[in-house]
């Protein structure tokens, strides 16, 4: 009783102790009031004592999440070592004094134990743990009395009627509170996502990870502000969706992936459209120096004379002083061995691993597309390529790419286009922002390289790592077959997918490059899409009611098709435009200012587990997410129904 008095002689503050409310400033310079109150609730357990691992680090989690938040402009509430009464009696206050004005932004922050139990339905369950909760394996009856589930915290979050609320917790746990992809189905902009309302999730690890006391979840939370790291598109905010992509990717990297943390939107289609948002000050940090370390490193590269060695030193500094050096030194080391004059050129494809893959003639269908949206089959095509033979008599087949040169991104003279088409069905401002992520438009050189002709699909998933992933259980049917594309896969779900077809083929696979990715798009042409200056869904899978440029509306299928329904691309490639976005190897950068001009992979120590691009839009979002140039960005650690990859690698 004293505590829930304590707690609620601070919910009734003066209005000069409330959070600040918070006015963005979008880029025709208007100022949109966006929140009347901003409120924090800051919990944290580090005295268990009934059996669990004590905490003294949270104390410090309290101080320094409190300490941001409240330089963010938050009334921030502290409470230590709650019970399980205290816990509710301080969430249930919080709700009713500061939860029910539409207009009020909410934090609630938790740090402490997390558990996960796997009920008898096979679903998991999570819990964050309170001071006098049990071990469950000692008494789980106590445990279940004493702890928090996820089950209740979507109760609380259902019962807030203010607009935006962020729950945060440095706790591992798993469990289906949120799908941890559902911040992803559209780019974030401010402006048309502040005015829908939002539940959204932040876990610092799931089932099976342990906490560590030092949290490097927390360091991360609070540099994501104070240094302005979780601004990813350098717009002046941080978005709930910008945080969850910053710390999963920082955290999993720092932890060697012994944390891993998740990020979403509740699962109530009312609550999961918004964006909870964050104004950061105006004065900017200083920069980290991403090559400060580069001349131990490179020595210790040129001494060792690997190659693979230097590729790693190449990937940590690719813009610094000694990456001149080491290309040249990396050029020596993968000489190619000398040519057998028996064997005619071109019979056998040039890569390094597997010498035996004959190469065969590919015939394909490809369209071209007028202004108006008529379209133009064009059979017998051909292309060159091989095929490897997976598991199972499973097939991959790779497309023989010649390298060249081609303009990179959106001309001055196509942006304004570009601009309109978003602009038709979004924001001017989020017209602007996806535009300026597409340039300066650059003259990019590439190498010879093959790329798979289809996406990656189930049964090839499959013959590789036995099953099919588990964010896939619970899809609907029209999203599963053998022919489908794999979808629900991160970044890292794919890399190690790729490690495994390597062992497995001897081959060197790998993700493309985003040069690579859109050279191979566009297949020569420079219009806004390979087939012409627009499409219709009888050439690509996309959302058909909304058209680009001249083009009618049509059908939206509402799911991914079997590779190979549509018309290939002028060098023979199938669903480079719309089915499912596909991950490239690069590091997310907001604009191509400073990057590389040669075709390899962009990566920068500074933002390195930031994000990964994502290419090709997919058969949810709209036409011009299709575009050759379009480009999007999702953490390392993302898992979604539109989203898989496909495969590249170098000609030698």
């Amino acid at each position: 009783a004293l505590l829930a008095a304590a707690i609620l002689s601070l919910y009734s503050a003066t209005g000069q102790e409330r959070g600040q409310g918070v006015k963005i400033k979008v880029e025709t310079g208007q100022e949109i009031d966006l929140y009347d109150e901003s409120h924090a609730l800051v919990i944290g357990v580090s005295d268990y004592n009934n059996g669990w691992k004590k905490l003294p680090g949270v104390i410090a989690d309290v101080a320094q999440v409190g300490a941001v938040l409240e330089q963010q402009g938050f009334n921030v509430v502290k409470l230590m070592n709650p019970t399980r009464r205290e816990f509710d009696d301080a969430i249930q206050l919080f709700i009713s004094q500061r939860g029910l004005k539409e207009r009020n932004r909410l934090v609630i922050y938790f740090a402490g134990h997390g558990y996960t139990e796997r009920l008898g339905d096979d679903r998991d369950l999570g819990y964050i743990v309170m001071r006098n909760a049990a071990k469950p394996e000692h008494d789980q009856q106590q445990f279940s009395l004493s702890a928090i589930s996820m089950d209740e915290v979507n109760a609380y979050a259902l019962r807030i009627k203010s607009k935006h609320a962020l729950f945060v917790f440095d706790s591992c746990f798993a469990g289906s509170l949120f799908r941890s992809d559902s911040g992803n189905r559209r780019p974030p902009q401010i402006e048309s996502k502040s005015a829908s309302p939002v539940r959204q999730f932040i876990t610092s690890g799931t089932a099976g990870q342990e906490v560590p006391d030092d949290s490097i979840f927390r360091r991360y939370f609070v540099r994501a502000f104070e240094e302005r790291l979780g601004d990813l598109d350098g717009d002046g905010y941080i978005t709930g969706e910008e945080l969850g992509i910053y710390l999963s990717g920082r955290v999993a990297s720092d932890s060697r992936d012994t944390q891993t943390p998740r990020y979403g939107k509740i699962r109530d289609a009312r609550l999961n459209i918004g964006d909870i948002v964050f104004a950061l000050k105006a004065t900017p940090v200083r920069p980290i120096n991403p090559c400060a370390k580069e001349e131990d490193a490179w020595n210790q590269a040129r001494s060792t004379r690997s190659a693979a060695v230097v590729r790693a030193f190449l990937r940590e500094y690719p813009n610094c002083q000694y990456a001149a050096n080491a290309r040249i030194l990396l050029a020596s080391l993968e000489a190619p061995a000398s040519v057998d004059p028996s064997r005619p050129a071109g019979d056998y494809a040039r890569v390094n691993g597997n010498k035996t893959l004959p190469m065969v003639t590919m015939n394909f269908t490809t369209a071209k597309v007028d202004a108006n949206g008529r379209v133009t089959k064009l059979p017998g095509q051909t292309a060159m390529g091989y095929t490897e033979q997976l598991p199972g008599g499973v097939k991959l087949e790779m497309v023989e790419i010649a390298g060249g040169s081609f303009l990179m991104g959106t001309s001055d003279a196509e942006a304004p286009v570009f601009i309109r088409e978003i602009e038709r069905y979004l924001s001017k401002d989020r017209a602007v922002g996806w535009t300026n992520w597409t340039r300066p438009q650059r003259r990019v050189t590439v190498g010879d390289f093959y790329i798979g002709k289809y996406e990656v699909t189930q049964v090839q998933w499959k013959a590789v790592m036995g099953n099919l992933p588990p964010d896939m259980d619970g899809l609907e049917n029209e999203f599963m077959g053998d022919d489908l594309p794999i979808v629900e896969v991160s970044w890292d779900d794919a890399k190690r997918f790729i490690d495994r077809l390597n062992n497995l083929t001897g081959g060197d696979y790998r993700f493309p490059s985003e040069a690579e990715w859109e050279y191979a798009a566009r297949a020569g042409s420079q219009e806004a899409y390979s087939y012409g200056p627009t499409i219709t869904p009888e050439v690509v899978n996309y959302d058909g009611n909304y058209p680009y440029g001249q083009a009618a509306k049509g059908k939206y299928v509402k799911h991914p098709a079997p590779v190979g329904s549509y018309p290939a691309n002028g060098v023979g490639l199938f669903e480079m435009h719309g089915n499912v976005w596909e991950w490239c190897e690069d590091d997310w950068h907001s604009s191509y200012n400073g990057a590389p001009t040669d075709g390899r992979v962009w990566v920068d120590t500074s933002v390195r587990t930031s994000g990964r691009v994502n290419r090709g839009g997919s058969w949810d979002y709209y036409a011009v997410n299709c575009r050759s140039e379009s480009r999007y960005v999702n953490s390392p650690g993302s898992r979604n129904f539109n989203l898989g990859f496909r495969l590249s690698r170098t000609a030698k």
